[in-house]
């Protein structure tokens, strides 16, 4: 046993004695190549090793800067350093800033994907010259493998560097790691996160109806990087949908609608249909119990939305005699009978802006409709009522800044020219996008997704509980009938003998001037509610 001991020791002894041989070596080889790169200074002293640790991947080393020198220097003769190395080296700062902290490879395929990454990244850093005035850069504070897409890096800020500076690299970094890259700055940790996604959704990868809370919530598919993309509609009212023919606008849009119709049945959701386009891509929509009107024309459309202000105003009305603000305060105090989530839905925008009174028979109607859409995205958010809207090469005439701005959940797909990007996104990162691919802008979020498969015998799967083959619309033609459609909505009873309420808003509008109505005020008809203890007028 002691025997064994002292053979075990010796050989431990051995080994130590011929890692500091090699080390040694190592340190005369470095100095005498210093020597003939004219690293230095005054005083004859050079950058000299302090430390070296083994790694799986070759070495560390801790290398002190002479006075008068600096990393900077040192950097510009690393490629020198590699060839007498014979490995991939990356040098940096380092945590001190008194000393170099240098990374030896000798087989990069053999080391880590965490060190793969580090190299990788520090050589993109010195050859984008991203650095300060200390020769200080991005540097690494974590890696994160990610089975599902890729990989997370978090990097610290240095002093006289900002996230515009490595947003401007984005390019290259993507170029370098061959995937997409998205980055996200937290200004309380002084840090940037890069999400890099080296695999992203399937093609065929399908949709899947997803339980949100309640209708106010729109399910869009996933991220990227496989997060589920939720846009609540209370906080950023209304969605428009971009994209040019093909890149799966439409499909996006009936993935957001068979999501909610899947999920929620006509005591929540009420949804208008105005399509003016040839295609039949809402079709499968018409006969839901959901769907109370689908116009297909100007005519029908100008008279639903003159009919969509009605239940408006209405809802207003109900609110200020319930004491609440919007249909969220509305709701939390009737949760057995809480008022409907309304979606107006539009497939191309652009049928519905003014063009030429000269040319257009419909152009007054056009013009008509065009203002109420613009007030319904300044209004309609309170009363639980919201606009989704698609376009295809969106223009500043068309979205004007004031409409745009109301539209605040954004869906963009591929465009063909850079100002229909920059219109849809404020950016021309849509230009040439691949079909499917597109960019969720969500409050102050800009997320890359590519949409799920949709196709229709999915989309009758996962709403056949609503299809109702005898399903009629409401007649917004016919005032009764639309009257009884107010009615049956707010749960409305025969009315009662000596039990009228008069609503403070309706003397307040009386009392008001013409030009300071609501938009088509005065074209509307006062509507009475009975309900089954009072009557609201």
């Amino acid at each position: 046993m002691i025997t064994e001991l002292a053979i075990a020791g010796l050989g431990m002894y051995a080994y130590d004695k011929f890692k500091e041989r090699n080390i040694n070596r190592f340190k005369y080889q470095w100095n005498k190549l210093m020597l003939e790169l004219g690293l230095k200074n005054k005083s004859d002293k050079s950058y000299e090793i302090l430390n070296i640790f083994k790694k799986h991947y070759g070495y560390d080393c801790i290398v002190s800067i002479p006075i008068g020198k600096s990393i900077e220097e040192f950097n510009k003769k690393l490629s020198s350093i590699q060839s007498f190395l014979k490995s991939d080296v990356i040098a940096e700062l380092s945590s001190n800033k008194n000393s170099i902290y240098m990374r030896i490879a000798k087989d990069l395929n053999e080391a880590s994907k965490d060190t793969q990454i580090k190299f990788k990244w520090y050589k993109i850093m010195t050859t984008s010259k991203l650095r300060n005035e200390d020769f200080d850069t991005f540097n690494i504070k974590n890696i994160k493998i990610e089975d599902s897409y890729g990989f997370d890096i978090t990097v610290s800020i240095p002093n006289g560097l900002g996230f515009d500076k490595l947003n401007a690299i984005k390019g290259t970094l993507e170029s370098n790691f061959n995937a997409m890259i998205q980055l996200e700055w937290n200004r309380f940790k002084n840090e940037i996160k890069l999400q890099v996604i080296e695999k992203i959704i399937d093609e065929r990868y399908p949709f899947v109806p997803y339980r949100v809370k309640n209708p106010m919530q729109l399910y869009s598919g996933y991220s990227i990087t496989y997060e589920r993309l939720v846009a609540d509609m209370f906080k950023q009212p209304h969605t428009i949908v971009s994209g040019q023919t093909g890149s799966g606008k439409t499909e996006e849009i009936r993935l957001m609608l068979t999501n909610l119709i899947h999920n929620f049945d006509e005591s929540k959701l009420e949804l208008y249909f105005s399509d003016l386009s040839d295609m039949c891509d809402f079709e499968c929509f018409q006969n839901c119990k959901q769907t109370k009107y689908y116009a297909k024309s100007i005519k029908k459309s100008h008279k639903l939305f003159k009919r969509l202000f009605d239940i408006y105003k209405l809802r207003f009305k109900v609110f200020v005699n319930e004491k609440c603000k919007n249909i969220k305060e509305y709701n939390a105090k009737n949760r057995e009978h809480p008022m409907t989530t309304i979606y107006i839905v539009l497939d191309e925008f652009a049928d519905y802006f003014p063009n030429s009174e000269k040319i257009e028979k419909d152009y007054k109607a056009k013009l008509d409709c065009y203002n109420m859409l613009k007030e319904m995205t300044r209004k309609f958010r309170k009363a639980g009522m919201f606009l989704i809207i698609g376009i295809q090469r969106p223009d500043r005439t068309v979205l004007d800044p004031s409409l745009r701005s109301n539209l605040c959940t954004k869906i963009g797909f591929s465009q063909n020219t850079d100002s229909s990007s920059l219109v849809a996104s404020d950016s021309t990162e849509l230009t040439g996008l691949d079909s499917r691919e597109g960019l969720f802008m969500y409050g102050s979020k800009r997320i890359w997704f590519k949409s799920l498969y949709i196709n229709d015998r999915m989309i009758r799967r996962y709403i056949k509980n609503s299809i109702d083959k005898e399903h009629k619309y409401i007649d917004i033609f016919d005032d009764n009938e639309f009257d009884a459609l107010l009615n049956s909505q707010y749960g409305i009873q025969e009315e009662k003998e000596n039990n009228v309420i008069r609503l403070p808003i309706m003397d307040k509008l009386k009392n008001d001037k013409k030009d300071e109505l609501p938009l088509h005020e005065e074209q509307f008809k006062s509507v009475q509610i009975k309900t089954k203890n009072k009557i609201y007028i």
